[in-house]
């Protein structure tokens, strides 16, 4: 038996996220008593279909500097809303610094660059 298949072209855009570097990344002062940060940061674009990423880890780093560019691929009838969590890595649990901020992409002009500065813990603003 010979089963049928229909597929439908939708259009999809490319979107590129490139994560530049952190300032002054901590845990709060007790925590960086005994350890200096770990940091990555996690992308999550829930209506991609690769829309799980993230960064290299870069150990003991108060500033680290990642440069890191992710494609992900946007369908622009969907609500298009990216998680980006800033987090500390340990051998067994990954931590998170901070709350998670989104950033709607529903409404960005297209092909243009768009800068976003995310502050992840509000008690300790970049310099």
């Amino acid at each position: 038996m010979a089963e049928i298949f229909q597929a439908a072209s939708r259009k999809c855009l490319v979107v590129s996220v490139t994560v530049l570097r952190g300032e002054n990344v901590t845990q709060g002062w007790w925590n960086d008593l005994a350890d200096t940060p770990d940091p990555f940061v996690k992308l999550h674009l829930p209506q991609s279909p690769s829309g799980k990423r993230q960064t290299t880890v870069i150990n003991n780093d108060n500033n680290p500097t990642w440069n890191e560019t992710f494609q992900f691929y946007m369908d622009p009838e969907l609500n298009n809303v990216m998680n980006v969590t800033l987090m500390e890595a340990d051998y067994v649990y990954h931590d998170v610094i901070g709350r998670t901020k989104s950033i709607d992409l529903n409404n960005l002009e297209h092909d243009l660059d768009h800068e976003k500065d995310l502050v992840f813990n509000e008690k300790f603003p970049p310099s």
